[in-house]
């Protein structure tokens, strides 16, 4: 089985800190763009346990916290932990810990949310494979998961390979991804592998970054728009699951 237990080029701790604070307007919209689908898509309650795996530099996981609930970010960077440690160890709900969500995970209790973005691309399929199987396991019945990733039946190919040929972030396409979905491929990963129920599949990012150069709000807007429509034509898939079946089989 082919494993990873890294991205083959380095990613700094802060990374994904820099890039919602970038003075690309663009980069910047589509890392805000994460919160607006999680406020969307699979908003926090108060009372959720909340996992953020392939958590970076705490971005997410911090926006989760706000809300209230009880989040635990994940991440195998030592660097990203060790920053997002540093700039939100304060928020008494939020904790971070290296690890790689492997064979023998363990969380102290079934959470109520998880939220994996932009992670599945960056390990090959049978830990993918791996992945979807904790999740299920570690979700209370009930439960959800988000999960987004890059569509390849979309323009991202021809945006990825722009980023790496003029060099705009650390290389993308085969030291950071590594495996390519398509709808098909995302639903594969979730129906042949658990009970999982999937109750949102779609696409987002058509126009709406690139409208930001003209103005942020726009790029909302257009967001909004796009996001009423369950399409396939943005360049980032998205994902819900749901539990709905226990662990002996009993419907919920």
């Amino acid at each position: 089985m082919q494993t990873r237990k890294g991205d083959t080029v380095f990613i700094s701790g802060d990374y994904q800190y820099n890039a919602i604070h970038s003075k690309n307007p663009i980069q910047r919209f589509w890392h805000y763009g994460k919160q607006l689908t999680i406020d969307k898509i699979l908003p926090p309650n108060k009372k959720d346990l909340i996992l953020d795996i392939g958590c970076g530099s705490g971005i997410i996981s911090s926006y989760l916290a706000q809300s209230g609930a009880n989040v635990i970010g994940y991440d195998g960077n030592e660097e990203a932990i060790k920053f997002a440690s540093s700039n939100y160890g304060t928020i008494k709900n939020l904790r971070f810990k290296q690890t790689i969500i492997g064979d023998n995970f363990k969380v102290e209790k079934p959470a109520d949310k998880i939220y994996c973005l932009e992670l599945v691309e960056h390990i090959y399929w049978e830990q993918a494979v791996i992945l979807i199987k904790n999740i299920e396991r570690m979700l209370n019945l009930g439960g959800k998961v988000l999960i987004t990733t890059p569509n390849y039946k979309s323009l991202w190919p021809l945006i990825e390979n722009a980023l790496d040929l003029l060099k705009l972030t650390p290389q993308l396409k085969g030291s950071q991804h590594v495996e390519f979905y398509d709808k098909n491929k995302l639903r594969k990963l979730i129906e042949n592998n658990t009970k999982l129920k999937i109750k949102v599949l779609q696409s987002e990012y058509f126009l709406a970054p690139w409208l930001a150069i003209v103005h942020p709000k726009i790029a909302k807007i257009v967001y909004n728009f796009e996001m009423s429509f369950k399409h396939f034509l943005g360049s980032v898939l998205i994902l819900v699951a749901e539990k709905t079946v226990t662990e002996k089989g009993n419907i919920r």
